[in-house]
């Protein structure tokens, strides 16, 4: 367990540490993004003027074709185009004949004028080109010489004009960019192949590119800024890009990643100097300031150990002149509250006193009371039956019978209600002991249905009763537990349905403890009161007229007796499903015969 010195200087250094760390990582997560954010815009920058310069050159390139073409389809002269194609990087064109594919007029540009017949997959080729980009560049190609050219084709009729242009200017376009260690330019073609890229290699097999991320967005058309992992480079970069949109071809503008962060390493190398120098010196103040704090904490802590002794009257000075005006204050507050809890406690044991006094009375009261009403209820029980036996000699009037009745169920429930009443005060008092002795369960609950069963059958409920075998034999209080079965099967039939039933059963599982339910099909109790009929005097509603029955002492004592044995009490039941009882008695009240030990032993 850390001490509050150390919690403090630790405590002390997180707070200073964690601005500091603010100040370190500020600047340079801000350096970093700004780095990122000049670079998108310039990139964007650089690759949309690419394609603006692309763009006036694919225009100039297709405005050339057009008048060439239209020239070469008319069969009119067309002066000294020479110059003109040389400039726009056009290395020849010619006019075909689409049906026999012979070459029958050609315009030297770049390199010179071709003859002769194409060859018919080469003649399909360019009529598969003309009818998906009629007078547009096509994708990059090679040409005999391997070289790397943009065809562009127009068809009319049965004649095709065919121009090959060449790469270069591309090429000089993207080499023109470049910046820092890796920063370049990248333009691809309408397919995603290469026209220009730094590395000659690439720029001649015309790579397919169509791959990469950024590539994918510019054949979707889009324009905007991509980060991306290059597996060539094992680095990741930031494009800038955009399309051509009269060709189709993409420019792109990366830079690795790393580069960026080059400038953020070096504003955290001389950020992480001062946050060192701003921690040692939080650690030195941190260290003065808990000598001020832990100081007059430790006297009031003194000071409560000596009132946790039961010292009366403690009282703690703080000495020193930098003591803060808290702890002084704190420190007149724990003598004021010192000598009110001496007074309190004084109070309290007097209090108690005169509670536990109160108490002793109260039940010493409620035990000589019920003992002294329990005789003369005794007689009137006895008298009661007296009568009821005269009653039955002729002549006797109705009313007589009934109000003997009346006097015997009167008797019988007010004789009930003092045994309750001695046996719940000697369980609280903690008087009532056990008198344990060898019994058979089954003994006790063929005497309990028997005493019942004339009450059961008085309200058409049918009593029935079912064990394990052999029948279960443990060591209990009989007279305690026989009051448990009869509360608990005399209830059921007091509340349950008239016609309905009340069920029984007997056993042990498989642990060795010993389990007797009760079960009813009456109208049930709701859960939120099941609760409350646990305890004393407290009484609910039950049955179709909504009546209160019997004295509320039955359950509590249930409860107590077998909680005395060392064993658990439930109720689970629902409004309209009836009522299950479970006692639960510990496996160490099983007396184990032999043949018992042996089903347990199977059992297990």
């Amino acid at each position: 367990m850390w001490s509050l010195r150390r919690a403090l200087v630790v405590a002390f250094l997180v707070v200073v540490t964690i601005p500091l760390a603010l100040f370190w990582l500020w600047p340079h997560t801000r350096a970093l993004q700004n780095e990122v954010q000049q670079v998108q815009e310039k990139h964007l920058l650089l690759a949309r003027n690419i394609g603006s310069s692309l763009d006036r050159y694919t225009r100039d390139v297709a405005s050339t074709f057009d008048y060439m073409a239209d020239g070469m389809l008319a069969e009119r002269k067309i002066e000294a185009p020479g110059p003109l194609l040389m400039a726009l990087r056009f290395r020849h064109i010619c006019l075909v004949d689409l049906g026999t594919g012979v070459i029958l007029t050609s315009i030297a540009g770049l390199s010179s004028p071709i003859s002769g017949v194409i060859a018919p997959d080469k003649l399909q080729a360019l009529k598969t080109l003309a009818a998906t980009r009629n007078g547009l560049p096509g994708g990059v190609v090679s040409a005999s010489d391997g070289a790397p050219v943009v065809p562009i084709v127009r068809a009319v009729g049965n004649r095709l004009v065919l121009a090959m242009v060449a790469t270069d200017y591309v090429s000089e376009l993207a080499r023109s960019v470049s910046f820092g260690k890796g920063g370049h330019a990248i333009i691809t073609d309408h397919t995603g192949r290469l026209l220009a890229h730094p590395l000659p290699a690439w720029e001649q097999e015309r790579l397919d590119v169509s791959a990469s991320p950024v590539v994918q967005r510019i054949l979707r058309g889009e324009t905007g800024v991509e980060i991306f992992n290059s597996p060539e480079l094992n680095d990741d970069m930031i494009a800038g890009f955009t399309i051509v949109p009269r060709t189709g071809w993409g420019v792109m503008v990366p830079q690795p990643m790393s580069e960026l962060t080059a400038a953020a390493r070096r504003i955290n190398t001389s950020a992480m100097s001062i946050i060192s120098m701003g921690i040692i010196l939080a650690a030195l103040i941190a260290l003065r300031f808990s000598l001020l704090v832990v100081n007059p904490l430790t006297d009031v802590m003194v000071g409560a150990a000596r009132m946790a002794r039961n010292e009366r009257d403690v009282q703690i000075n703080l000495p020193g002149r930098f003591v803060p005006r808290e702890f002084t204050e704190l420190a007149a507050v724990f003598n004021e509250m010192s000598l009110n809890i001496s007074e309190a406690r004084q109070q309290e044991a007097e209090a108690r006193a005169r509670a536990e006094s109160a108490n002793t009375q109260k039940t010493e009261f409620v035990r000589y009371i019920t003992h002294e009403l329990r005789s003369p209820a005794s007689s009137i029980l006895g008298f009661a039956r007296i009568l009821s036996a005269e009653t039955l000699k002729p002549g006797v009037s109705p009313g007589c019978v009934e109000s003997v009745r009346h006097i015997h169920d009167a008797a019988t429930h007010l004789l009930s209600l003092i045994n309750d009443l001695l046996d719940l005060g000697k369980i609280e008092a903690g008087q009532y002991t056990l008198n344990e002795v060898p019994l058979g369960i089954d003994e006790l609950v063929d005497r309990c249905t028997t005493m019942l069963r004339e009450t059961a059958r008085a309200r058409g409920i049918t009593l029935t009763a079912t064990m394990d075998e052999p029948p279960p034999e443990l060591m209990a209080d009989e007279r305690a537990l026989y009051q448990v079965l009869l509360n608990l099967v005399s209830n059921a039939i007091r509340y349950g349905h008239s016609g309905g039933s009340v069920d029984i059963h007997t056993g042990v599982r498989e642990d060795g403890r010993i389990e007797i339910i009760v079960a009813d099909d009456g109208p049930g109790i709701a859960p939120d009161d099941i609760e409350r009929v646990m305890k004393p005097f407290e009484r609910i509603e039950r049955g179709a007229a909504g009546t209160t029955q019997g004295t509320g002492l039955g359950l509590p004592i249930v409860k107590l007796l077998v909680e005395l044995h060392g064993g658990r009490f439930r109720l689970t039941s629902a409004l309209g499903t009836g009522t299950v009882a479970y006692i639960e008695l510990p496996a160490c009240r099983l007396l184990r015969s032999a043949s018992t030990a042996g089903d347990i032993a199977k059992a297990a």
